[in-house]
């Protein structure tokens, strides 16, 4: 039995590449920091001798020692912090009296690498801003830019996405926006930072704009490296709008890059991703393919972190394989996590796994605790990330209209006298404090709608899931039992043969009403089967029915071969197959019925069509009223209802439709499509 409410495997997919992002985002920001400080230490080495504005402080001899004590603190931050700060230390008994000069600037960059290794991303921040503005004033517009460069990737991983904009933004306009072509690798960065904080906050066109132009701007300069990451980037981007083709075309050149410059990690990462596309695409042999492959990466190089989240993507592959036994063993390997892995979004879907394994299984109790504890977990997700639709909101501000904004407000100031420029002041005060009010009681209404409408969500989640759970029950108990009166009504015939001394005929009829019976209680315990499957068992059923008849019906059952290896719902064709022989065929005068059974394949669905020359729908229905039958009317129920999670959640005729026919024995046509299911 599968449990399909609010339980979408696919999120453990999302969850692990997203997770897997800020993975790799990680030593990427701080190699990008780095590569960028040490871009500026080569660029101040170079011009040193032509470097003569009064910015500059320190003899050449202290110069260099100066430098030397900066790389020593870079080369130690990631493995001995004490000692990087020691050298920073020293390097700022140099320059302490000198706050205005390019060294002091150099200095703050350095200490801005320190201050986001022990995470204390403010003071980085605050370092940086204050050296953007000390290389601004000495005229030094490539390494302003590059630090605005750093500053946004350091907000980006802050999580402040607005002032990382900001950052960006103002950096691609001292570099003129890579027009000039000795910036074009600090404008590669910006576009490349740019990008991910689009992709962040969701804003998917932005991000794709400017990852083209990062994979443009790299392939100029012939940067292999940087082609990689954009190619895997773009494929982030389209996974997350599902878009699988797109993403799997661009993770998998992505790769083809990585692997010929020998850089395995982005290579492992690209291959976690192209496995997580043929997850969503329902091809759990090939991503089991490329999650076995990364994490025999991680085993090997001792990378715990990745190895947690690839555990946590085989365990959903196999539970899709009904593969239970490797599926609990990746889930246990899992509970060793706790330590390494904190994102709550992580535990949550690893519940969800739990529960629904557990749920197949037959062990209920633990289904229903595992996916409280996701319940509860996803709550408090909501309340961290209920700023996202806010952020969004904010970043989404023109900033090109908002930079003319303010350069025309600073004409208005020098064209206006004291006087007015003071009533201008005044009346910007006044209105900035009736706008941030109005921000205030905006930003508490939407905080307040949003907390009730997930509230409301979380309710309605709860009732659509405990009546799910009561129709499951039905369908199960609906597959497991049989037509009383069809039961009896066999043994009945089988007594007339024996008493009549047909062994052969009473033989015959045995043989067949076991081997309906055998596949009965097997489909019970199945979620799916083949549609040769389903029309092997309609066929046995009406063999029976033709023999406890004497022949009053033909019939015909025809699969085309393309799909008879496709999966459907156990018994939902039977019903049909069913109504036609009790209320078309039976109330039949003369003899002479036929009931023509298809499965054919339209398209991307499978159309099945169920015809008899019977007396009709109205004479079924006034015959039924009079008898006062249940049991068909109630399974015929069951199968809408399963036809409608097949289908949307509705039933319309474009997947269920009756067809009578003429005549005073008119007949009916049943046509039922259903979605095209490959085998596993």
């Amino acid at each position: 039995m599968q449990f399909s409410f609010n339980f979408n495997i696919s999120g453990i997919c999302k969850t692990l590449r997203h997770t897997l992002i800020w993975l790799a985002l990680l030593p990427f920001c701080c190699i990008c920091m780095i590569s960028c400080h040490q871009l500026q230490q080569k660029a101040a080495i170079a011009d040193n001798e032509n470097f003569t504005d009064t910015s500059h402080y320190l003899s050449a001899d202290d110069y260099q020692k100066f430098l030397d004590l900066l790389q020593a603190a870079e080369d130690s931050v990631d493995y001995n912090k004490p000692l990087a700060y020691q050298f920073l230390q020293q390097a700022r008994l140099m320059v302490q009296d000198s706050p205005s000069t390019y060294e002091y600037a150099r200095l703050l960059n350095t200490e801005a690498i320190y201050y986001y290794y022990v995470a204390d991303y403010p003071k980085a921040t605050q370092s940086l801003r204050q050296s953007v503005g000390i290389f601004k004033k000495a005229g030094r517009i490539p390494e302003a830019a590059n630090t605005l460069s750093k500053l946004g990737l350091t907000y980006l991983y802050e999580g402040a996405f607005k002032p990382a904009l900001n950052a960006l933004f103002e950096g691609l306009q001292l570099v003129n926006n890579g027009k000039d072509s000795s910036n074009l690798l600090i404008y590669s960065r910006l576009l490349g930072n740019t990008s991910l904080v689009y992709e962040q906050i969701g804003d998917f066109d932005n991000a794709l704009k400017y990852q083209t132009k990062y994979l443009s701007i790299n392939r100029q300069r012939k940067d292999t490296s940087a082609m990689a990451r954009a190619l895997n980037n773009m494929g982030n981007t389209f996974f997350d709008q599902n878009k699988l083709d797109s993403a799997m075309y661009y993770f998998k050149a992505s790769a083809v890059l990585a692997a010929a410059i020998g850089q395995d990690y982005g290579k492992m990462q690209t291959l976690g991703n192209i496995g997580n596309v043929f997850y969503e695409l329902h091809q759990p042999d090939s991503a089991l393919k490329y999650f076995d492959s990364v994490l025999a990466y991680h085993d090997q190089v001792g990378e715990v972190y990745g190895r947690c989240l690839i555990l946590a993507g085989l365990a959903a592959t196999w539970l899709d394989l009904k593969d239970y036994e490797k599926a609990a063993s990746y889930l246990k390997a899992c509970e060793n996590c706790h330590e390494v892995v904190s994102e709550t979004s992580y535990w949550a879907e690893l519940y969800r796994i739990g529960g629904k394994l557990y749920w197949q299984t037959g062990d209920y109790p633990k289904a229903v605790k595992s996916y409280e504890k996701s319940h509860d977990l996803r709550d408090s997700m909501v309340k961290q990330s209920k700023n996202l639709d806010l952020i969004k909101f904010a970043v989404s501000y023109d900033f090109k209209q908002k930079a003319e904004a303010d350069s025309l407000k600073m004409k208005l100031r020098i064209e206006t006298s004291e006087q007015k420029s003071l009533r201008a002041s005044n009346r910007l005060l006044i209105a900035a404090l009736l706008l941030v009010l109005t921000g205030v009681l905006a930003i508490l209404w939407f905080f307040r709608s949003r907390m009730l409408a997930k509230r409301s969500i979380i309710s309605e989640q709860k009732r659509l899931l405990s009546q799910k759970l009561q129709q499951e029950m039905e369908q199960k108990l609906l597959r497991s039992q049989m037509n009383p009166h069809f039961i009896f009504n066999c043994l009945n015939t089988i007594d007339s043969f024996v008493l009549q001394n047909k062994k052969t005929e009473a033989s015959r009829l045995i043989q067949r009403f076991s081997k309906l019976s055998r596949q009965v209680l097997e489909f019970t315990a199945q979620t799916d089967i083949a549609v040769k499957e389903e029309m092997d068992l309609i066929q046995v059923y009406l063999q029976i029915e033709q023999t406890r008849y004497s022949g009053h019906f033909d019939f015909t059952v025809q699969v085309d071969q393309s799909i008879r290896a496709c999966r459907m719902p156990p018994m939902l064709i039977q019903p049909f197959a069913e109504n036609a022989v009790v209320h078309g065929i039976k109330n039949r005068v003369g003899g002479g019925g036929l009931i023509e059974i298809t499965a054919v394949a339209v398209d991307n669905q499978i159309k099945f069509t169920v015809s008899d020359n019977g007396i009709g729908r109205k004479m079924a229905q006034l015959i039924k009223n009079e008898q006062q039958k249940t049991h068909n009317s109630r399974a015929m129920k069951i199968t809408a209802s399963r036809l409608a999670d097949l289908n949307g959640g509705k039933i319309t005729d474009q997947y269920l439709r009756y067809t009578d026919l003429e005549g005073e024995q008119s007949g009916t046509i049943v046509e039922i499509w259903i979605p095209k299911i490959l085998p596993h």
